[in-house]
């Protein structure tokens, strides 16, 4: 099997005084390359790493091919709705 390399890791802490409260870590190197690969601008990408980090730490799962298909539903949902919000811009640091 292929190893996959990971867009970004979350990581939920187990003292939360809220459901979604942790960390959301992005790797931009392999966001520059998921975007060329999907032709996706890589702001968008970087959105859709942060949309996905969300839904991990709100308990979604992506271990198999119909939690994976959920979840990407609900990915492009939070994504049209953050780019409907006013001031929804994100800014890569290089």
């Amino acid at each position: 099997h292929k190893a996959r390399t990971a867009g970004g890791v979350a990581n939920p802490k187990s003292s939360a005084p809220c459901p979604l409260y942790g960390e959301i870590c992005l790797c931009p190197s392999e966001a520059r390359r998921n975007c060329r690969k999907y032709g996706e601008p890589f702001e968008r990408e970087l959105k859709r790493y942060v949309a996905l980090g969300i839904l991990h730490l709100a308990g979604w799962s992506d271990r198999t091919l119909r939690l994976r298909a959920a979840m990407r539903a609900r990915e492009d949902e939070l994504l049209c709705a953050a780019a409907a919000a006013p001031g929804a811009g994100v800014r890569a640091v290089k």
